[in-house]
């Protein structure tokens, strides 16, 4: 049998696995349609199996994952038509790698990411054509 290998995926949620360090099972998906959560994967650090999608149709919620430090290997991600939520990181340091990403066509909210500096987040959503409203709070002063 041939194994699949899709370009396209109906949402993704990942939560809870507190041995997953990466997420190279999404590696060959260039679309993402529906919500992408990833929530509370105590390891989770590598975020570049995201890194051929180019658009998420639906909200994208990257929350509670201490060992994420950045953004890295997102680079081809352009749109999310939806809400950005990046939230509750206490490792995150940068908003590098979201390199491409110029619209989202709802808020963006990042908050509570006590290692992120508000000048780095507030940078970042500067630079996108957001649809509604930015939060940015509760980051490193």
């Amino acid at each position: 049998s041939v194994p699949m290998t899709p370009t396209s995926v109906q949402g993704i949620t990942i939560e809870d696995c507190d041995s997953l360090t990466d997420i190279d099972v999404a590696a060959n998906v260039s679309y993402l349609t529906g919500a992408v959560t990833l929530r509370d994967n105590e390891l989770l650090a590598d975020l570049s199996g995201l890194g051929k999608a180019t658009q998420v149709y639906g909200d994208l919620t990257i929350e509670a994952n201490p060992s994420l430090t950045g953004f890295d290997g997102i680079d081809a991600m352009t749109t999310i038509q939806g809400n950005l939520t990046i939230s509750e990181n206490p490792g995150l340091t940068s908003m590098d790698g979201f390199t491409a990403l110029t619209k989202v066509t709802q808020g963006v909210t990042i908050t509570n990411n006590t290692s992120l500096p508000t000048t780095n987040a507030q940078t970042f959503a500067d630079g996108l054509d957001v649809g509604g409203t930015t939060t940015i709070s509760g980051n490193q002063d």
